[in-house]
């Protein structure tokens, strides 16, 4: 079958009548996607690229630093003077 992009204008109710319209079709249609998209982005060697996976790493120790020091900022934002 043809993929949607491909579909000529006059073409579109036929290929849409030919579709399974079922809630299990939608679940398939949904999960194939999740898993193209996985497959595209996120599968395969992390790290071939230094460049990305150094920046991986400072996000990953900024945000693990932040998550870790927010309680020491919470009582400052509660107080009427900062200082």
């Amino acid at each position: 079958d043809t993929k949607l992009f491909d579909v000529k204008l006059a073409d579109l109710p036929a290929w849409i009548a030919r579709r399974e319209k079922t809630p299990s079709a939608f679940y398939n249609e949904f999960m194939r996607n999740i898993w193209r998209v996985h497959h595209k982005w996120y599968s395969g060697p992390v790290y071939n690229n230094t460049i990305k996976t150094i920046f991986r790493f400072i996000f990953a120790y900024s945000f693990l630093n932040w998550l870790v020091k927010s309680h020491r900022y919470l009582a400052v934002q509660k107080t009427m003077y900062h200082w």
